[in-house]
């Protein structure tokens, strides 16, 4: 989804994480600030496969990538095979890590409860607690929904995405074009220690810990979120 594109603006391109759609931006695709436009993912199964997505959709166009989750491990791929297309990054919720021992044997078992389960049930029972406190509110159902529509075989594709995932702190380090960093205060996934982290990697880094949330920062902070990024484009591009 994009609005019109405006010449003078800059485009961020906004790209989702594991089982997330383009519903995890609604709030932001509409600003005087910049042009939007969200890439999802459904049937890429490697890290080359999204970034050859995301070359043959943006072609040679200059963007700001937008990571949330996942997404900021794609941006950091698109990055290394095309760091002159990239005019800035902004990491929402993400890490800059590789696949750290374990996580794949935890992958595997989340799968099987998936397919004896169903995706819904896995995200309910295993998820929801650790990205919510309150696990019935609504953008926890915003959650669960997404992952509905996506369904296993994303997951499985997305989990294998994951499993290729090399250390980014390096890249990080050396992009030097505009770099905001947002993460949240009850942030198990992405916790505000690794937040700290990449911002000091990424040196001038702009840094920003949303109170009283979790790591779904963009369905429950959005508008503060959105303030953040627009301020930030602003500083740099406007």
């Amino acid at each position: 989804m994009a609005q019109q594109i405006q010449k003078h603006k800059p485009t961020l391109v906004f790209l989702p994480g594991t089982l997330c759609t383009s519903k995890m931006f609604q709030p932001f695709l509409n600003s005087a600030h910049y042009n939007s436009v969200v890439i999802e993912f459904s049937t890429e199964n490697s890290l080359l496969h999204t970034t050859q997505r995301l070359k043959e959709t943006l072609e040679d166009q200059p963007v700001v990538l937008v990571g949330f989750s996942m997404g900021g491990i794609l941006a950091f791929d698109f990055i290394r095979h095309y760091p002159d297309q990239v005019i800035g990054l902004c990491l929402l919720n993400s890490n800059c890590h590789e696949d750290l021992p374990g996580r794949e044997e935890g992958r595997n078992q989340h799968i099987e409860i998936a397919e004896k389960q169903g995706v819904t049930s896995l995200i309910r029972s295993v998820y929801l607690p650790v990205y919510f406190k309150n696990t019935q509110c609504n953008e926890a159902q915003v959650v669960v929904d997404m992952a509905k529509d996506l369904g296993i075989n994303v997951l499985k594709a997305q989990f294998n995405i994951l499993s290729q995932r090399p250390n980014s702190e390096k890249l990080l380090s050396q992009f030097d074009k505009p770099k905001l960093i947002i993460g949240a205060e009850n942030d198990i996934p992405c916790p505000v220690e690794h937040q700290k982290y990449m911002s000091l990697l990424a040196q001038d880094a702009e840094l920003h810990i949303i109170k009283n949330t979790g790591h779904f920062a963009p369905l429950e902070k959005p508008y503060e979120i959105k303030h953040i990024i627009e301020q930030w484009v602003e500083t740099y591009y406007d």
